[in-house]
Parts: structure tokens; sequence; C-alpha cells
């Protein structure tokens, strides 16, 4: 999932978001609730921490914190996730397609600064690269 307000500060309703956006954080466990996450990663921006919070507190789990421009080290944490693991990353316009580039995916990713509605669905295969689905919520 990815948000593009990176370092705006939070409040509801999110100064300079379209509404779309400002209402993520109240539908992270509305719109993933029945996904079966078991793991949660965030950037360090309280944007991407509040987006994730209503699913981790339903789910009881903790969001792992990873700075956003260190998509090495979280592609690294996500590929070492158990082979039954979901897992939902939080992140932004300017760091998601470096993301999906670092899990293998080839095909060029571009994000508006202000798309609020992208999900990214990347599939491990055994054999070749990830299948990519690309969809807006």
């Amino acid at each position: 999932m990815s948000c593009a307000t990176p370092s705006a500060p939070i409040s509801r309703p999110i100064p300079g978001c379209p509404p779309r956006a400002s209402a993520a954080p109240t539908n992270s466990a509305t719109c993933f609730g029945d996904a079966g996450i078991t793991r949660i990663f965030t950037s360090e921006l309280r944007r991407t921490i509040e987006t994730a919070k209503p699913l981790a507190d339903d789910k009881h789990l903790t969001p792992v914190v990873v700075p956003g421009a260190d998509g090495q080290t979280l592609a690294a944490r996500i590929a070492a996730s158990g082979a039954r693991d979901r897992v939902l990353v939080v992140g932004h316009s300017d760091t998601v397609p470096a993301l999906l580039r670092a899990l293998g995916v080839d095909t060029p990713i571009a994000i508006g600064e202000k798309d609020y509605d992208n999900l990214f669905i990347v599939v491990p295969q055994k054999d070749g690269r990830p299948v990519l689905l690309r969809l807006r919520y």
C-alpha cells in the first residue's frame, strides 16, 4: 500500500491530503482485516504508522518500523518471513518502486505524489520472478 505524504505532520483530517488519503488510517482494518496479514512494516513517518495502526490493533500485531530510504533492509526482512506469512508494507510514492525492484519485480513502477490508492501484491514464485498485481482501492 502506498501513501505519498512524505513528511506532512499527521492529524485527522490530514491538511493538504485529499479526503481519500485522510481517511486511509481509519480504513486499514476494514480493507485488510480478512487478508490474513501476519506482519506489518511501516516507514518511520507518522503517516504510515497511523495508516497501519487500525489493522495492527485489530490483529494484535506490532508494526516494524524500517526507515523508508532503507529498501534493501526491508526487502531482506520481507524475504526472511515465513512461507505462510502475509506481509503488509505501508510506504510512500518515492520508496515503494525501489522496494518492488528489491523484491525482484522487473516491471517499471511509477507512483504519482498524489496517488494514495495503490495496492501492490507481490506473490513470490519458486521458479522465476514474482507475480505483481497492481490494484487501486
